[in-house]
């Protein structure tokens, strides 16, 4: 009975090893694809030619950064351009589930998706999407991919970006929000329409930004 049983075992294992293979030489070959079309940072410059409204990093507010980092991402500044805590909390209740229900995704892994994935959730595109990150984040520093993911983030009422949110919302520059202001903004990618166009929901996930500012020590 022990011997079937570690045979068992050793199939099951030998099928999850095969199976993650595969996945992973899908998502390589997948990012390969896309980064072949248009590298990088080709690609960057592109996209700051195209946004009349685009903002360097020193012209946004730290409210807003310090909010993104604590609701998004709050090992970004010490992770890879993946977090491996958060990929397996994701990828065991994904199993559980057996869907993508929860992303896992790192701020560097949103960027990888906004410029170059479609909005897919699939095994393969986020295995694609770290592949990615981890070029990004070969390439740029922590604060660039800051920059260019508060530039690029869609946040509601047909805003792209921090500067058209923050004159959008507040009628201001993105350098002049308050703690409360980027709180909101910032809370917005996880669901932009929902909580752009829902006053009671938009202020319910802006106090959960302030929460979590509370939580890294950022504000009282």
């Amino acid at each position: 009975m022990k011997k079937i049983l570690k045979i068992i075992c050793f199939v099951i294992i030998s099928v999850i090893f095969l199976i993650t293979g595969i996945l992973v030489y899908q998502g390589y070959s997948e990012y390969k694809e896309v980064i072949a079309e248009k590298p990088v940072l080709e690609l960057i410059e592109e996209i700051k030619g195209m946004h009349p409204t685009y903002t360097k990093y020193s012209d946004i507010s730290p409210n807003f950064i310090e909010a993104i980092i604590a609701v998004e991402d709050r090992r970004f500044r010490t992770h890879k351009g993946f977090d491996s805590i958060g990929i397996i909390r994701a990828g065991v209740t994904n199993l559980l589930e057996n869907r993508i229900a929860q992303g896992g995704s790192t701020i560097t892994q949103q960027l990888a998706k906004n410029i170059y994935f479609s909005s897919d959730q699939t095994f393969v595109r986020k295995i694609a999407e770290v592949f990615m990150a981890l070029k990004i984040e070969s390439l740029l520093t922590k604060d660039e991919i800051l920059e260019l993911y508060s530039n690029v983030i869609y946040l509601g009422k047909g805003y792209y970006g921090v500067d058209q949110a923050s004159h959008g919302y507040f009628n201001k520059s993105p350098s002049d929000l308050t703690v409360a202001e980027a709180a909101y903004i910032a809370g917005l990618p996880q669901a932009p329409s929902r909580y752009s166009e829902d006053k009671e929901l938009g202020t319910m996930r802006q106090q959960e930004v302030m929460d979590a500012l509370r939580t890294r020590g950022y504000i009282e």
